[in-house]
């Protein structure tokens, strides 16, 4: 049998695809500037202007085809180029004793990524993640010298469970996932060697909402692409460990979302149609986080603390049966508890292993607070059989195969027989 036998009925056949009759995918417009020596630049003068445009396309991601794009962009050796040309214009910046600066203005319809089961299947994860807009700005701080600010907006994310027909077509589709614009902030120091109590990257993340929606049949489709489309390993580099004497803060992430979001249905979804408003009836549970902060620091010798706040936790029984005489609030915060504290706080240290500390140092601290909790067995009952039921069978993949039309060779036997 040919190596490439079980690729005649895989279900996608083009990897990337362009959506829409517009001709042109990628524009990209670079400009260097080269200055005379001796040459002091402005906060608004920069060396190297890029303007990117990029239509919208579709892109099937599949864990199988990533080893032979590393192979490939090995072959090319663009990693090792785009090194050298980082190289020397580091070294240019350096001699000039002025930062080298990028003025980034990149506005184009981020990509439609369809994360399918597996290569035969007919439904999928399918993820538009809407409008990407970056943009680079430079401010003088005099306590910072020259920062680099990029300003990164992402519009629109929506994510859907979706089946296709034969031609790859979507027929059917239910919404899994809404949320509110991301906004996202990264500070980058040009002279880090001046300030070096400042982490020379700084990232700040702003989310206002985010809302699940997820049936029995979407949460089994979710576990599916993790065990069959995520099994294949992935090729990788592990970085070499620098060894500084001084310690020194390298980075720093804050992300915040203001309201978290899930809700559970009974039963499938209709993938007859595209996006069907969920029916009222069948819900199940209501799962809201209210202002969820996390915060990670991480220094030069490898060491990082990592701390998550969560302001509100809510769990709301959204059944028919009974819901008049019946209690709904499953879980909130006990009444003895102050309104603006934190519900829940943790905290994870870890420092590597040095002369002076034989081990790695990790350390995990958590506080939660009282609780306000009632939960009926049977509601315990049907969640379990909620997340339970819903896991994929270990022989889902084996009958799939099964089904695949087989050649035959039918019309010889019936030459042989007619002769």
């Amino acid at each position: 049998m040919p190596n490439n036998y079980l690729f005649l009925f895989s279900t996608f056949i083009k990897i990337i695809s362009q959506q829409g009759d517009n001709k042109e995918l990628l524009r990209v417009d670079l400009s260097l500037f080269n200055y005379p020596e001796g040459f002091e630049k402005s906060i608004d003068t920069f060396d190297c202007d890029v303007k990117v445009q990029f239509a919208k396309a579709n892109i099937i991601f599949l864990f199988k085809h990533i080893d032979a794009i590393l192979g490939f962009l090995d072959s090319l050796n663009i990693i090792k180029a785009a090194l050298i040309i980082a190289s020397t214009q580091a070294d240019a910046a350096f001699e000039q004793e002025q930062a080298f600066k990028v003025h980034l203005d990149i506005a184009f319809n981020a990509q439609k990524i369809i994360i399918s089961t597996n290569s035969y299947s007919d439904q999928a994860l399918f993820l538009d993640l809407g409008k990407l807009i970056l943009k680079t700005t430079f401010h003088d701080d005099p306590k910072r010298c020259l920062v680099e600010r990029q300003n990164v907006r992402l519009k629109n994310i929506l994510a859907s469970r979706v089946k296709f027909d034969r031609d790859c077509n979507i027929i059917g589709e239910a919404t899994l996932l809404e949320c509110a614009e991301l906004n996202t902030l990264i500070n980058r120091l040009l002279y880090p060697e001046k300030v070096k109590a400042e982490p020379a990257v700084s990232i700040k993340v702003d989310w206002k909402l985010v809302h699940f929606r997820l049936a029995k049949d979407g949460y089994s489709c979710v576990m599916r692409i993790l065990m069959e489309n995520f099994s294949e390993n992935i090729r990788y580099q592990i970085p070499e460990e620098s060894h500084t004497d001084e310690i020194l803060p390298t980075l720093r992430l804050r992300a915040e979302i203001k309201k978290l979001v899930l809700k559970l249905y009974f039963g499938g979804s209709d993938l007859s149609v595209r996006r069907e408003p969920r029916n009222a009836n069948l819900k199940l549970a209501n799962v809201q986080i209210e202002i969820l902060e996390a915060l990670f620091r991480q220094n030069s010798d490898g060491s990082y603390k990592a701390t998550a706040n969560v302001k509100n936790f809510l769990l709301d029984d959204l059944r028919e049966t009974n819901k008049s005489t019946s209690v709904t609030r499953m879980m909130n915060r006990h009444f003895t508890v102050d309104p603006n504290t934190h519900m829940f706080v943790a905290s994870f240290d870890f420092k590597p292993k040095n002369q002076s500390r034989p081990t790695a140092f990790r350390q995990l601290t958590a506080q939660l607070e009282s609780l306000y909790i009632c939960i009926s067995l049977d509601y315990l009952m049907t969640l379990q059989d909620f997340f339970i039921s819903g896991l994929p069978s270990a022989n889902v993949e084996t009958q799939q195969k099964v089904e695949q039309p087989s050649i035959t060779t039918t019309d010889q036997s019936e030459n042989d027989q007619n002769r």
